[in-house]
């Protein structure tokens, strides 16, 4: 008892023990339903806080800050890339959806003559958006008010979000999962597979992999009367424009010779194709006899990271791709858009911000990445300078104000900071000027700093907690419901009959609306597919800026509505 005493004396370890049983919670899954580590550190916090002294504010809000900038950071290319494509369809969707949960936030805490604080934590909770936690706390804090009401205002924040984060979760899972799709009458693995078969997808069940190797490199010595004498590589490599079959190299007179574009083929050279397996195979068996040669197949291979910051690259399908003089030889392992790898197909297109894993010849992934944007080389240091300007600059930009009656109208520092984060972010990924932060150390900070700052609220809230649920719970979590669910079907019709969108990618923008990731899963699990991920990356790039930035307007509105 006596080491118990002592530990609780320091605030900062309840903290910790908060987010250690956060990490544990959040993981476990129930059917499709998850905690997530944000709302277990909320929930863990509210525990710990009735037997732990509350932490310092200081603390809570330095990481919060450290979480914004990284979220703002991992969204900002796509989020801005959403803005310029102007009639985007998944932006249009996702504007809509948060419009609609602001609306209606306002609305359900009017009627029920909630107070700010509750109004506030009913639309993060239901919007399961646990950033807006922390801009309407930091909002209520620019409200003239005594010290005791701010304080009990913002401890209502974490009550009503925990109240309805739970139904916020659960619910836009069996909606996007059971409900949107029976309104639609869809069968969702045939839409999923009618999809994958328009671009061009082969889908691959987790942790199972081909034995078939998609690129190879073959050696062949051409057949003396081979079509292929006299005829420039560059003509070669397009005689099967739909095959990817590259000439590599060749050996002819016992010299081993790199292959350009110009070079031109003669009797008795041996070549190394490099492509698509089948299709090398096939055409080296027309064309040639297979040879062993190592020195001629010895050759260094790259695999390397590259953000696409060239808008040459965009909107153009694997195929057209393929053809470019800079692309030559060079194999897509994988494409991550956010936080999210998209699934692989001929009509699959690119956008500015996406990072590219390639293989091929080490010279050409070198050209390819000078020509793309920037490659991700592996490191183990980040350019900490980043972190630190970025969020001292987002401070800058949210700190002027304008007063309107008792009200100061402003960004606040913890929006300044995301916008500063969104920022960093698109000049990270377009600049090769800007050292990348590493994808690893985003993700720790995201993690990192959302855990903490929600034990920290957690913690503040816990002692109050028990007797605000049993004298509002009811009320609140009935809102909740009403909050989380009429924005889906709001979007699920005006994305369906209004934009026209693929039921399939529409369920999955849905999932991204409301930036829920289990909801994504489920509905992948459900589909047996990955496709739908490519329909949820704009919206949840999106809704993570405006559903943030709400939590200040929410309170904003709330205040001059139902006063304080």
């Amino acid at each position: 008892m006596m080491i118990l005493d002592t530990l609780r004396v320091s605030p900062e370890l309840g903290v910790f023990l908060a987010v250690g049983m956060a990490y544990l919670l959040g993981s476990l899954k129930l059917g499709g339903f998850c905690l997530g580590i944000g709302t277990a550190a909320l929930l863990a916090g509210l525990a710990v806080g009735n037997f732990w002294k509350e932490p310092s504010p200081d603390l809570r809000a330095g990481f919060f800050l450290l979480f914004l900038f990284a979220n703002g950071y991992s969204v900002g290319p796509q989020f801005v890339s959403a803005l310029k494509s102007g009639g985007s369809k998944p932006f249009l969707l996702s504007l809509v959806v948060c419009m609609t949960g602001l609306t209606v936030a306002v609305m359900s805490a009017w009627t029920l003559g909630l107070d700010i604080g509750l109004g506030a934590g009913l639309f993060s909770g239901a919007m399961t958006t646990s950033a807006a936690i922390g801009t309407a706390t930091d909002a209520i804090k620019s409200i003239p008010l005594a010290p005791d009401v701010a304080a009990r205002l913002i401890s209502h924040v974490a009550v009503a979000d925990a109240l309805c984060y739970v139904f916020g979760a659960i619910g836009v899972i069996w909606f996007v999962g059971s409900l949107g799709p029976r309104i639609l009458r869809l069968d969702l693995r045939e839409a999923a597979r009618r999809l994958e078969q328009e671009l061009g997808i082969e889908e691959q069940p987790a942790g199972i992999f081909s034995a078939k190797r998609r690129f190879t490199a073959r050696s062949f010595r051409l057949k003396p009367q081979s079509c292929l004498t006299g005829q420039r590589v560059a003509d070669i490599e397009t005689l099967e424009p739909e095959k990817t079959v590259f000439i590599a190299r060749l050996r002819r007179g016992g010299i081993i010779i790199e292959a350009l574009p110009d070079t031109t083929l003669q009797t008795g050279d041996t070549v190394v194709l490099y492509g698509h397996t089948a299709a090398v195979l096939a055409f080296g068996a027309r064309h040639g006899e297979e040879t062993v040669d190592d020195g001629l197949l010895d050759f260094p291979v790259e695999v390397l990271k590259v953000v696409i910051a060239n808008k040459a690259l965009c909107n153009r399908t694997a195929v057209e791709l393929r053809h470019l003089p800079e692309t030559r030889l060079i194999g897509v392992r994988s494409v991550r858009r956010g936080d999210q790898e998209l699934p692989r197909g001929a009509k699959t297109t690119l956008e500015l911000g996406d990072v590219v894993e390639v293989i091929g010849p080490l010279l050409a992934v070198e050209r390819f990445a000078r020509f793309a944007g920037h490659p991700l080389r592996p490191s183990s240091n980040s350019p900490l300078s980043l972190i630190g300007l970025g969020i001292v600059l987002g401070g800058c930009i949210g700190a002027p104000f304008l007063m309107i009656g008792t009200f100061k109208l402003t960004l606040g520092v913890t929006v300044g900071v995301l916008l500063s984060g969104v920022a960093m972010g698109l000049l990270a990924s377009r600049r090769s000027t800007f050292t990348p932060l590493p994808a690893a150390a985003v993700e720790l900070m995201k993690s990192l700093g959302q855990a903490v700052f929600l034990a920290s609220v957690g913690m503040m809230a816990g002692p109050v907690f028990i007797d605000a649920a049993k004298a509002l719970g009811l009320r609140v979590f009935a809102a909740g419901i009403v909050v989380t669910l009429i924005p889906q079907f709001v979007g699920l019709f005006f994305g369906r009959y209004v934009l026209h969108m693929n039921p399939v990618l529409l369920l999955g923008a849905l999932a991204g609306a409301q930036t829920y990731t289990g909801a994504l899963a489920a509905l992948q699990e459900r589909s047996g597919s990955s496709v739908a991920v490519l329909g949820y990356t704009v919206p949840y790039a999106v809704s993570n800026i405006l559903l943030t930035t709400f939590g200040t307007v929410v309170v904003m509105l709330l205040s001059q509505i139902n006063g304080p």
